[in-house]
């Protein structure tokens, strides 16, 4: 497992950061694997005083997993914090598994990672492996395809990494021009393209989202677990991107997840699943725009009665 690196990210969230460590250490896999841990630089005296908590609590876990501690001086951003992160590492090993400070793993998860990382090491099409999936009440398949990536415990190749672009306008223009809007949105809504655009825009900074159009330009699919592997606890308002209150944690599953080559294809059942969590954000999404509206409206409506009746 030399050719192989755990990638964690961490910023200002010491119990998060905790509790992610602690559900790596459970993973009896993690003995045998360099640990690489990014903590972002400050960007105000509280960060400060929070980043120097979780570079003590990182220091902690040095008995029980092969920490490699990495601050950095000045703050990056997640987005540039990730990229750059995941850049460094895989010009060193040959395959990566990624966390976030956020996630709770089960003890069954680098298992599963690091046998479809060496299933799936050759097969060019598969650009990356999930820890993660979303709730769903039908049964799912043990291990299944879907096109693009996803961000919550994942691993990938060298190979994989290099189809990563960071320029947004670039990707922009390739899905544009290659008609890809609609299924990097999996074929329903516009929530993937909206975050691409609000990329552009600035209004906000992610790589998950490029990362995923790198997965639909170059026509690769997903490996993901029919039960999750991995619990999201940063819907808390603690993160960079904050929840409006949706509910996408699991608890980890608490057996293994078998892994057998299979045909590279789309699932039917796992694109149900996406679908029907991604409506439920796209609904949200045009509530708030309509209540936008609504309260610009009424601002508008009040300054003008003000003016006319002072």
């Amino acid at each position: 497992m030399s050719d192989t690196a755990i990638v964690c990210f961490v910023f200002r969230r010491p119990e998060h950061t905790r509790n992610m460590l602690a559900s790596l250490a459970r993973n009896s896999e993690s003995q045998d694997l360099k640990t690489y841990v990014y903590c972002d630089g400050p960007r105000n005296a509280e960060d400060k005083k929070l980043v120097a908590e979780v570079v003590s609590i990182v220091q902690e876990f040095r008995a029980v997993l092969d920490l490699h501690l990495v601050v950095r001086t000045s703050n990056l951003g997640l987005a540039g914090s990730i990229a750059e992160g995941v850049s460094e590492i895989l010009r060193r090993f040959e395959q990566v598994i990624v966390l976030e400070d956020d996630l709770v793993l089960s003890p069954f998860f680098l298992e599963f990672m690091l046998e479809a990382l060496r299933t799936y090491s050759t097969t060019t099409n598969v650009i990356s492996i999930n820890g993660y999936f979303y709730p769903s009440s039908k049964a799912l398949p043990e291990t299944f395809f879907l096109r693009g990536t996803d961000c919550w415990g994942w691993g990938t190749w060298r190979r994989g990494w290099n189809l990563f672009d960071s320029d947004v306008d670039s990707v922009i223009a390739k899905l544009t021009a290659q008609n890809l809007m609609k299924k990097l949105n999996y074929g329903r809504g516009t929530f993937f393209s909206d975050m691409l655009i609000a990329v552009k825009r600035g209004t906000i900074s992610s790589w998950a989202i490029l990362w995923h159009a790198a997965g639909i330009l170059n026509d690769s699919y997903s490996l993901f677990p029919g039960k999750s592997l991995v619990e999201n606890f940063g819907n808390d308002g603690s993160g960079t991107h904050k929840s409006d209150g949706e509910v996408v944690s699991r608890v980890p599953a608490v057996s293994p997840v078998e892994v057998r080559p299979q045909r590279v294809q789309e699932s039917r059942r796992g694109l149900s699943v996406v679908r029907k969590q991604f409506k439920s954000y796209n609904r949200e999404t045009r509530l708030r725009r309509i209540r936008k509206r609504v309260f610009r409206q009424a601002r508008y409506l009040r300054q003008t009665l003000t003016q006319r009746c002072p």
